[in-house]
């Protein structure tokens, strides 16, 4: 595909597909037009979007040029514009989601090859990390995921969210604010799409709960929530227990059910500069 094509292709209407054997000039015209239309932003972004950042953007939209590009401008609002915070504290934010076991991703995919996370509110202390640290870890959390699987844009993830011991203290941090701020920056501006959220041990506090935030989280989860009262089977039904955790009702120990160095990684990415996160907290801070 010559340059002339690909304008031409940006300037049809959407849903118009961009073979796979020219994604990279796709992923270069897109990376110009942000610079042309957006060069501030882009200025402060760019190592950021890099070939890999781009493209899951590109395959997330089925290679919709037009439809990528106002994801990547959805992107640089959200970033820049609402919650400059976030970006601040990239990279020296300490994943403790992941070092409290409050967040677990496990070893093996579903059955349609989906990502897996558990989210345990037993292992979350908001006095240690709060819930707005919280949002910015699994925003970078994501972000990162994208350099380490390539297929997480078009599989997506399945959440399960395990509310055993969940306090009213916990749940006072839960404010449809919060619920706003994480959607917007996790699923508003990044190609990755919750499959089904599984929601496990929940008692009245849960209900009350959901019933308080589902309006605020209705536009992005629709009818995606699965709430699972007591017994798990119906559960596997959805989710493999060959994949599961015996605290789950599944087949594996813990130890063989999560992936152990996750957080080594992450961090190892993090402190290496790994997607640019080095350079922008430097230029930020200039």
């Amino acid at each position: 595909m010559d340059r002339k094509t690909a304008v031409e292709l940006f300037n049809t209407q959407s849903n118009v597909a961009i073979p796979a054997s020219e994604d990279h000039s796709a992923v270069n015209l897109l990376r110009t037009r942000i610079k042309e239309n957006k060069p501030e932003a882009f200025a402060r972004l760019r190592e950021i979007f890099d070939d890999q950042f781009i493209h899951q953007f590109f395959l997330a939209n089925a290679r919709d040029a037009n439809k990528t590009y106002e994801y990547l401008e959805s992107y640089i609002y959200y970033r820049i514009t609402s919650y400059p915070g976030v970006l601040e504290k990239f990279p020296s934010v300490q994943l403790k989601m992941l070092e409290t076991n409050n967040v677990a991703l496990l070893k093996y995919r579903d059955d349609e090859d989906a990502m897996v996370i558990l989210t345990r509110a037993k292992f979350w202390n908001p006095a240690e990390n709060p819930v707005d640290d919280f949002i910015t870890q699994g925003t970078l959390l994501v972000e990162l995921g994208f350099r380490i699987d390539e297929k997480l844009s078009e599989t997506g993830a399945v959440i399960i969210l395990d509310c055993a011991e969940l306090s009213f203290w916990q749940a006072s941090y839960l404010t449809p604010m919060a619920v706003i701020k994480g959607f917007n920056l996790i699923v508003s501006s990044l190609p990755v799409f919750p499959k089904a959220i599984h929601v496990v041990n929940g008692g009245m506090l849960c209900n009350m709960l959901y019933n308080a935030l589902y309006p605020v989280a209705k536009q992005w989860i629709g009818d995606k929530v699965h709430i699972h009262y007591g017994d798990l089977s119906t559960l596997h039904v959805k989710v493999p227990k060959a994949i599961l955790p015996v605290s789950l009702g599944g087949e594996l120990e813990e130890h063989d059910a999560f992936e152990q160095d996750i957080c080594k990684m992450m961090q190892s990415l993090i402190a290496s500069g790994y997607g640019g996160y080095a350079s922008v907290q430097k230029t930020l801070s200039s």
